[in-house]
């Protein structure tokens, strides 16, 4: 349907570029528009003529069909059908139309969390919660054996009534075959842990996904990536090697007991991770609980002590604060950095660019700012 002036009143309907010659229905399923692509595959709108519900179907990209094992697609609906939590999408059928195979889930309503950070800047205590909630959803899957794999903005959807959502689960693998994949690196690089990036596939488990999480809570604490590296070789070799800056260095507000979390989240070491998704939940709640009651950034909850591996001073960017710092005329440059659609141009650019795009930009803007003796810090929101 579109408007007198023909545009889309529906940004979601047929985008026939996107859906080139697909067919018009999959199974018992129309197509009634287009929602996303990722590298691998495509998310359409559908309708679920018998039931008379809205739903989600996806299915390969065209290009990828010629070598596509369904055998993946498959695993992925298996393994969904084993989740049953308001925080992971839920899978209703699964079939082939000709030779596409296609999975339908439940249809969601609102934004990725990638689309949503580039409307919202969270509070510590926002990013927080939905980072808490993300893993209670983790939890649950890791319980039943199923490793994401995969965790990034692009892959949490943000719902106006159940929260954060865990999608996308084609990279999932059942704990006990985790041997099968090694020398296999496969996820999205920047939010990949250490052993996924040497392509350990023996010794991944749920501390993958904890780490990933660790990613996403820094990411949302400090408004970047704790590794910037532009170069994916320069990125691999950060992530195996370096330690990211504390968060509190960025922004200090953020409780000191929120920092130990991400930071233990982010340990190289999968002994000095968090053993488990739920351990992370009850800590993240534990510091949540404590702030609201208005307790001291210097005594934070009582945090596991393994977290301090990732506190050395030895090992840490310094401060670069002095005590004179209050007493200098500053020059202050404000700058926002967004890649938005516009009405007559959507969004083609892939979540996952935008974000290589964006962290660029910010990685160009710190260098030039250091270059002059200055410190590039997160916007509050309130300039």
């Amino acid at each position: 349907m579109t408007d007198s002036k023909n545009r889309l009143t529906d940004p979601t309907e047929v985008i026939p570029s996107a859906l080139g010659d697909g067919p018009e229905k999959y199974g018992r399923y129309q197509v009634r528009g287009f929602l996303g692509r990722g590298g691998f595959g495509m998310v359409l709108k559908g309708f679920d003529s018998d039931l008379q519900r809205s739903v989600a179907i996806k299915v390969p990209l065209e290009e990828h069909r010629k070598n596509f094992d369904a055998a993946r697609y498959q695993v992925e609906a298996q393994n969904l059908a084993k989740l049953h939590h308001p925080g992971i999408v839920a899978v209703y059928d699964v079939g082939f139309e000709g030779d596409c195979f296609y999975i339908v889930t439940e249809r969601l309503s609102g934004v990725t969390l990638h689309e949503w950070l580039l409307q919202h800047e969270p509070t510590w205590k926002e990013s927080a919660e939905i980072i808490a909630k993300s893993a209670d959803a983790l939890s649950h899957a890791h319980q039943r054996r199923v490793i994401h794999r995969d965790i990034k903005p692009g892959n949490v959807f943000m719902t106006p009534d159940r929260g954060p959502v865990l999608v996308d689960f084609g990279l999932a693998i059942a704990e006990q075959n985790a041997g099968d994949d090694i020398g296999a690196v496969r996820g999205t690089l920047r939010y990949m842990a250490p052993e996924q990036v040497e392509g350990r596939g023996h010794r991944i488990d749920g501390r993958t996904d904890i780490y990933a999480l660790g990613v996403l809570l820094y990411q949302m604490l400090t408004g970047r990536a704790p590794y910037t590296a532009t170069d994916k070789y320069e990125l691999r070799r950060q992530i195996v090697n370096d330690v990211p800056q504390p968060p509190r260095q960025i922004r200090p507000d953020i409780p000191v007991s929120i920092e130990r979390i991400c930071m233990r989240a982010l340990s190289k070491s999968l002994s000095k991770r968090y053993t488990t998704a739920s351990d992370m939940v009850d800590d993240l709640r534990k510091a949540i609980s404590q702030a609201g009651a208005g307790g001291s950034q210097e005594d934070p909850v009582d945090i596991d002590a393994n977290a301090q591996e990732m506190m050395d001073p030895a090992d840490v960017a310094p401060n670069r604060r002095t005590p004179l710092a209050g007493k200098r005329l500053v020059t202050a440059l404000h700058l926002n950095i967004s890649i938005r659609p516009t009405d007559d141009q959507p969004a083609d650019v892939d979540p996952e660019d935008q974000i290589e795009i964006v962290d660029s930009i910010q990685t160009y803007c710190q260098k030039c700012v250091e270059s002059f003796g200055g410190v590039l810090l997160p916007s509050s929101g309130q300039e």
